[in-house]
């Protein structure tokens, strides 16, 4: 993402370029989950005042907790990494339970005026008993598919199988 920041007579005085990169660590036998959120100043151009960052977690509706600051107007310069790891849990319904985690991002400036809302994104992960393991209730992420690695040293020619039906049978 991209910080642009303007002077005085509207003209951009510097800009700052950021990565981010996040990591769920769900499990299908629990409804506690770890996530690494990071953040990185990857270069800046022109007249940049110090830059400071704010994000924000909030997970609804049945998330504890419901909301974490990771960073309060936290300095940041160029080649920084912020990061910062965190244990959200869920109490489920007694029917699909599907979590909005939303994240919002505010690059600030000192006696900068804030022209644009904070960045937001979001997620979705799915908390219940209803999962393939019985008696048991966990956390997924419903829109991703699993991958399955088979490993030829292990599995020889099934592994082989497997591979071959993957890339020559419809509907595979």
């Amino acid at each position: 993402m991209k910080y642009t920041y303007f002077d005085n007579d509207g003209k951009i005085a510097g800009t700052a370029l950021f990565a981010t990169a996040q990591q769920m660590d769900l499990s299908t036998t629990s409804l506690q989950w770890s996530e690494t959120d990071q953040l990185v100043m990857l270069k800046s151009t022109g007249d940049l005042p110090p830059l400071t960052i704010t994000w924000t977690t909030k997970c609804a509706p049945t998330c504890s907790p419901g909301s974490t600051t990771l960073w309060t107007k936290q300095p940041i310069s160029v080649g920084q990494r912020l990061e910062k790891t965190y244990t959200i849990s869920d109490t489920p319904t007694t029917t699909y339970d599907y979590l909005d985690v939303t994240y919002e991002l505010d690059i600030d400036a000192p006696n900068a005026d804030q022209l644009t809302p904070p960045i937001s994104w979001g997620s979705e992960v799915r908390c219940d008993d209803k999962l393939s393991i019985a008696n048991t209730s966990g956390c997924v992420v419903p829109w991703t598919t699993p991958t399955l690695f088979v490993s030829r040293a292990e599995y020889g020619s099934s592994a082989d199988m497997i591979d071959w039906a993957q890339q020559n049978l419809s509907g595979h």
